[in-house]
């Protein structure tokens, strides 16, 4: 009974160094993930802030289309053709 003891000691120590360096593994791994993350999130900021500014850009330009075509309409309505 104690060689039991003593076999299963032993096999439980070396599950749990086993088990430290597949947890020391994920650590890396998530170590780098989270910088790549925090680039990628700088990366995301940047292009956000411009795309916002091209957004603007465009709903001026329909803005603009909008108002020229009304005021073209208003033009044919108020001088008719001959």
């Amino acid at each position: 009974m104690a060689e039991r003891l003593k076999l299963n000691s032993e096999t439980f120590g070396n599950i749990l160094s086993k088990d430290e360096k597949i947890i020391d593994e994920a650590q890396n791994v998530i170590g780098s993930n989270l910088d790549r993350l925090k680039r990628e999130r700088n990366r995301l900021g940047k292009y956000s802030a411009q795309s916002s500014k091209t957004t603007w850009l465009v709903w001026l330009v329909v803005l603009f289309v909008c108002f020229a075509w009304l005021l073209m309409f208003m033009l044919i309505r108020v001088f008719p053709k001959g």
